[in-house]
């Protein structure tokens, strides 16, 4: 490049990823000359599997009018210095873009990416730094959770790449005691499905307490923890019925406790304690009840909620009651059982989220109401959305199209099912600069077309399409943007080779967004 030319490297892209599994995200490299009248893009993942077919999008395109740049060689390499190797070469299409399709270092770690341009405006080069990992995923499990002295433990493993290819070799399994010292370590080799097993027998003096199984493969190591001690069958089986399957604040838990031997007898007579605790940031006592069963093994008791309860992220926003039942019968045998019940204001629940994850200004979104019942059994509700009626599924799922305009998106929603009535206005963000990845459908199987569209709004006119599978790339496709959103439908070719999961990018030039 000549001496005289200033380069400085100023980033400027959009990424919308459509994430099914695992981690992929894309850098996205601009290089501006300031006395050049072109514009080089460099499009890439900043992750690839070893070996994996990734790819690369050079965009070149007139800095002064913004046009493309057809025909312009474009010559993309992998390294640095002497180990600096070409993997592409071409000339940009009537859009200014070339894909160029490669193999990834084998060689774990971070690697260099270039790519030179050569247009009738002038001689861009960009780079960019890509990682190659092994990505693996181990599994361990063990046959049950807890053991008794002179029981065998027996271990299961499963190792497969990031794409759900099973993996044959050999792992590493070891054993850890209560003192953390080391009790048993063996090599397992896995099968043609990825699958290992394996025995370690416990002594009959081992030790009480808890042992780690662990599975190490190439880095990747998983954990199990199993629990060694003395243990006893139970001796009769104990249930804790309330009145409802949901509660307010304040109200009266009336709920039957039953207990019965298994061979059929009630507990007669037998002594039943209830505590309970609500979640308000922490789970806090609330009151302790007791009764006594009778001859049919049958005791009720009564319990206050309190006014107030914290929502959990766990139980969808509601608040949670905890009740933790003891009943010891005349012999002294206790048998505990623990029941959780959602505590909310509302008897009917209603949630209003963007199919793309956040919505897009001046071009129609779709918004996703989903109607449920406090214990989260979905509802069969009649929803009103401002002068929209709507019906949700057995899924409790209804589908509401609008286009927001500003800052803020309001909804007025109203929902009706089973008796139970809701009211609420819905706040929803609306990005000016956002970009939302929209499906036909939750989930796919192998070889079905995967299809959708990407709102842009004013974001941009073009987008661009990667299919990824565990590291690799099977598919890739620039797309128009019309009326602010692009169609897209991955080749039924790459939806079969991704065998279980498959990643998508969805990139434009202009700014980046994941989903």
């Amino acid at each position: 490049m000549d001496r005289r030319r200033a380069v400085r490297v100023a980033g400027v892209a959009l990424l919308v990823g459509l994430l099914l599994w695992g981690g992929y995200a894309a850098y996205v490299f601009n290089l501006e000359d300031v006395q050049s009248n072109q514009r080089t893009v460099l499009l890439a993942s900043d992750e690839a599997a070893p070996g994996a077919e990734t790819t690369a999008r050079v965009v070149v395109t007139d800095r002064a009018t913004g046009d493309p740049l057809s025909g312009t060689n474009v010559t993309v390499s992998v390294g640095n210095g002497s180990d600096r190797r070409i993997v592409g070469a071409g000339e940009t299409g009537p859009n200014g873009t070339l894909a160029v399709t490669f193999e990834a270092p084998n060689e774990a770690g971070s690697h260099r990416l270039s790519a030179r341009a050569d247009s009738r405006l002038g001689t861009d080069e960009v780079s960019a730094s890509f990682a190659v990992e092994r990505d693996y995923s181990v599994v361990v499990d063990t046959d049950k959770p807890v053991y008794q002295p002179g029981q065998t433990i027996h271990v299961r493993t499963l190792v497969r790449r990031a794409g759900g290819t099973p993996v044959t070799d050999d792992a590493r399994v070891v054993v850890t005691g209560p003192e953390g010292n080391r009790l048993f370590s063996r090599t397992v080799t896995t099968n043609e499905f990825g699958m290992g097993s394996v025995e370690f027998p416990i002594s009959t003096e081992g030790r009480h307490g808890r042992y780690r199984v662990s599975v190490a493969y190439d880095g990747e190591e998983r954990t199990r923890t199993v629990e060694v001690r003395e243990y006893r069958l139970p001796q009769f089986d104990v249930r804790f019925r309330p009145g409802a399957s949901s509660y307010r604040p304040g109200e009266t838990v009336r709920a039957t406790v039953s207990s019965a031997y298994f061979f059929g007898e009630p507990v007669k007579n037998a002594t039943v304690r209830v505590e309970g605790a609500g979640y308000v940031g922490d789970l806090e006592p609330f009151g302790t009840a007791t009764a006594r069963t009778g001859e049919d093994g049958v005791a009720t008791v009564d319990m206050e909620l309190p006014g107030y309860f914290v929502g959990t992220e766990r139980f969808d926003g509601r608040g949670l009651a905890v009740f933790n039942v003891s009943v010891t019968d005349p012999a002294g045998h206790t048998e505990t059982v623990t029941r959780r019940i959602p505590v909310t204001e509302r008897d009917l629940l209603v949630e209003a989220v963007p199919a793309g994850g956040r919505l897009v200004p001046g071009v129609e979104n779709t918004v996703f109401l989903v109607a449920s019942h406090p214990d989260g059994r979905p509802a069969r509700a009649t929803v009103r959305v401002g002068d929209e009626t709507l019906e949700t599924n057995r899924y409790g799922i209804a589908t509401h199209e609008f286009v927001p305009n500003g800052s803020n998106a309001r909804l007025r929603v109203e929902a009706r099912a089973d008796g139970a009535s809701t009211r609420r206005t819905v706040y929803l963000n609306v990005d000016e600069e956002a970009v939302a990845v929209q499906l036909d459908a939750g989930a796919y199987t192998v070889g079905e077309r995967l299809s959708g569209r990407v709102l842009v709004g004013d974001a941009g006119d073009r987008v661009y399409v990667d299919a990824v599978s565990g590291g690799q790339t099977l598919a890739t496709e620039s797309l128009e943007a019309r009326n602010g959103s692009a169609e897209f439908s991955c080749s039924d070719s790459a939806s079969s080779m991704a065998s279980s999961m498959i990643e998508s990018i969805f990139k434009s030039p202009l700014q980046t967004n994941t989903h």
